[in-house]
């Protein structure tokens, strides 16, 4: 009997239906192996500030986001600040609210969405720290061509991503930078005989287009790999020293300096040298350049101006204004020298040496002293006297 039940029509239906039904569920089980666990949660990829969401349902989102804000909110090494000229200020992370209902409805599945970040409800803790910006001593010369409103947004935004750093530049957010560029110091130079100001000029706008030398942020400027192709060795020489002399002031680092230490004592005395303090020289054969750093956030240039009716060079070093107040002072220590007498030579007068050391002192606008450090040497070699025998 079994075995024509087996050969019977039902049979067969019966057999057939039985391995569907398996199959069926396998495939119904791989699915849901795959995909069906899934079913009501956010997809892969899926983030809401730091928080990953992929496989989430709706309703287990706001404890996971809550936990990430806490730990987030509590973690002291997270730091949201913004700098100016080695200054920081630092923003009250707890004064930001995150609104988890409006993320939720701006949330696009497979991707990293923004948690909406605002001041607390109070209605006044975004004004307050913006009008705590705006009273920072280090900003009151620039404050009025900053965009506070803008800077704000941007740390909101970094905190919607929860980030454990954001650091934002003053300099960034500046309306128009050129309305807070000044003349910071200048200098103008009393051309030697021989000497061609213009080709000076011309060199130099041949290069960057005009009279402007720029000196670019957190780089370093060589006169011989940004000049030389131009501009002659005596040339670089005369527009270094006037650089130089400036950047004394400034909180630039001296890299390279080079300085001659012969005095032309038929021009000068020690007193009335002009150089010391300031002197360096460039020599492209030996490769004897001048260079310095820029530590700022900003860039700076030098503006080169020729007088041909004065024959004068004049450099000005514009930027932004520095915030500390900083001074060169030269120390001089002068040598005496001494006198040889001789029958076998002809007389020669003696001049005094002298040991030049210039000391650079920053102070800054709370009047502490931050840096108080010599930046240049120079020793210039007695000259010895000859007298003959009488």
């Amino acid at each position: 009997m079994n075995s024509q039940f087996k050969n019977s029509k039902i049979g067969t239906i019966l057999y057939v239906s039985i391995i569907s039904v398996v199959v069926l569920v396998t495939i119904l089980i791989f699915w849901y192996m795959l995909f069906g666990y899934k079913a009501g949660t956010y997809s892969e990829d899926t983030l809401l500030g730091s928080v990953y969401l992929g496989g989430l349902h709706e309703n287990e989102v706001n404890a996971k986001i809550n936990e990430k804000y806490v730990d987030w909110l509590n973690d002291e090494t997270i730091n949201y600040e913004l700098t100016y000229q080695g200054y920081t200020y630092r923003f009250d992370r707890e004064l930001f609210s995150f609104n988890i209902e409006l993320s939720m409805v701006r949330l696009v599945g497979g991707q990293a969405n923004e948690l909406t970040v605002e001041y607390q409800d109070s209605g006044t803790d975004r004004q307050d720290t913006i009008t705590e910006i705006e009273s920072l001593p280090y900003l009151l010369g620039i404050i009025d061509n900053v965009d506070t409103q803008r800077l704000i947004n941007d740390i909101l935004r970094d905190a919607g991503l929860m980030k454990t750093y954001s650091s934002k530049r003053v300099e960034d957010y500046l309306v128009d930078a050129n309305l807070s560029i000044v003349d910071i110091s200048s200098i103008t130079v009393e051309l030697p005989l021989g000497f061609n100001g213009n080709n000076v000029l011309d060199g130099i706008t041949e290069l960057y287009g005009d009279q402007y030398i720029p000196v670019k942020s957190k780089e370093v400027y060589d006169v011989i790999e940004e000049l030389s192709s131009k501009l002659s060795s005596s040339e670089m020489t005369i527009l270094s020293r006037a650089m130089l002399k400036q950047l004394l002031t400034t909180n630039f680092s001296i890299h390279e300096v080079h300085y001659d230490p012969i005095i032309e004592f038929d021009l000068y005395t020690l007193e009335s040298y002009p150089h010391k303090g300031s002197n360096t020289y460039i020599n492209q054969v030996t490769d004897s350049s001048f260079s310095f750093y820029n530590p700022n956030n900003s860039d700076y240039m030098f503006k080169v101006e020729f007088d041909e009716d004065a024959f004068e060079l004049t450099v000005t070093l514009s930027g932004l204004d520095f915030v500390d107040t900083i001074t060169a002072e030269q120390d001089v220590t002068f040598i005496d020298y001494i006198t040889i007498v001789s029958d076998e030579v002809n007389p020669a007068p003696g001049y005094d040496g002298m040991i030049v050391i210039v000391n650079r002192t920053i102070i800054d606008i709370y009047g502490e002293e931050l840096y108080n450090n010599d930046i240049l040497f120079e020793f210039y070699r007695p000259v010895v006297e000859i007298v003959s025998v009488d």
